[in-house]
């Protein structure tokens, strides 16, 4: 287990996910969310009126980036797995963290990777860079922030760098 690439992935999170303590709605088209952007408590859609601890946030947010890396592993297999960089691999966690599992499998970086065995380039971070950047069909600046942010720390930026830079991106 890489606790640099959680350690990564929590920093850059945190830069993109303020911990609220009630629930609230993101984007008039979004879901009731909690804490650092969870849209499910303890197994549960997250509903309005929800309230937690900043512990349970980190402790949330902790307990869902773990889940988040086995099933990366299971999904990439060892050796691709292994092949990831800290670095790359935090950009994978920040990346499922905001969009999903299940979105990651459609998109062409995923594929890109999963041809390269885990080798990740520049190639596979400019991928990133369009993918899931849309909310029911509009374009986010805020997903294409947070895209350009994980591609630019899957090269090795710091999450700190990466987020500064990417909020020069103007619509």
């Amino acid at each position: 287990m890489s606790l640099y690439a959680l350690q990564l992935a929590t920093e850059l999170i945190k830069l993109y996910e303020k911990s609220v303590l009630k629930a609230y709605m993101p984007t008039p088209n979004d879901v009731p969310t909690i804490g650092y952007g969870f849209t499910r408590w303890k197994g549960q859609p997250v509903f309005m009126g929800l309230s937690i601890t900043q512990k349970e946030a980190e402790d949330g947010l902790q307990t869902e980036l773990w889940e988040f890396y086995q099933q990366l592993e299971k999904l990439l297999g060892e050796q691709a797995f292994d092949n990831l960089t800290d670095h790359a691999l935090a950009a994978l966690l920040s990346f499922v963290y905001n969009c999903g599992i299940g979105n990651l499998k459609i998109c062409r970086f995923y594929r890109r990777l999963k041809t390269n065995n885990g080798i990740w380039d520049a190639d596979t971070a400019r991928e990133m860079t369009t993918s899931i950047v849309t909310q029911k069909g509009k374009r986010l600046l805020g997903l294409v922030r947070r895209r350009a942010s994980e591609a630019a720390l899957s090269l090795g930026e710091t999450p700190s760098k990466a987020y500064k830079d990417a909020q020069r991106i103007a619509e």
